[in-house]
């Protein structure tokens, strides 16, 4: 196994035929040294796929918010990147930064699907640290997150289906790129 980060991964030139990079160029520092490195290690003509967030938010993170401002945490600290690191989280936001990185577009196109969750395994991965929700939460006092718990309890059972699951609307930015 091999721990590394974005931008800075520890193999050569041209080490592989595909890249799969889900949910993590809007996770970086900077977005374009990252798909700098991603083009650097993926062979001549391999495919590098990738997926983020779009602008705007999902249905989940309104419920986590709500649970937050519920239990009286003021606010949740901004992930914005700085304007000259930012770009549009749109399939032409993200293909734009694509290409400049010397990738050829694919496809690039917003995805869509019904997410069905537990509200118990969606709150392990809010209290377990994943992503900004769940590093608000750890941020905060034991008192604190007892209520966010309680909030978030309370929201998800009032919107589960009767099968016990979150029928979320989700979407994503999807670019399949050839290097």
């Amino acid at each position: 196994m091999v721990t590394a980060s974005l931008p800075h991964l520890p193999f050569p030139d041209d080490a592989f035929d595909s890249i799969v990079a889900n949910f993590v160029i809007n996770h970086v520092p900077d977005p374009r040294a990252a798909l700098d490195e991603l083009k650097r290690v993926v062979a001549p003509g391999g495919l590098v796929a990738v997926s983020i967030w779009p602008a705007g938010g999902s249905a989940w993170s309104q419920l986590v918010n709500d649970s937050f401002l519920g239990a009286g945490v003021s606010s949740r600290p901004s992930t914005q990147l700085p304007e000259e690191l930012d770009f549009p989280r749109t399939p032409e936001g993200l293909s734009g930064i694509t290409v400049a990185a010397g990738f050829h577009i694919v496809s690039a196109r917003d995805l869509r699907w019904a997410w069905q969750i537990t509200p118990n395994d969606l709150w392990a991965g809010i209290s377990g640290g994943i992503a900004n929700a769940g590093m608000t939460y750890r941020a905060q006092p034991p008192r604190t997150q007892q209520r966010v718990r309680q909030e978030f309890t309370t929201r998800a059972t009032q919107l589960a289906g009767d099968d016990d699951l979150l029928h979320i609307d989700t979407n994503a930015v999807y670019v399949l790129a050839r290097g």
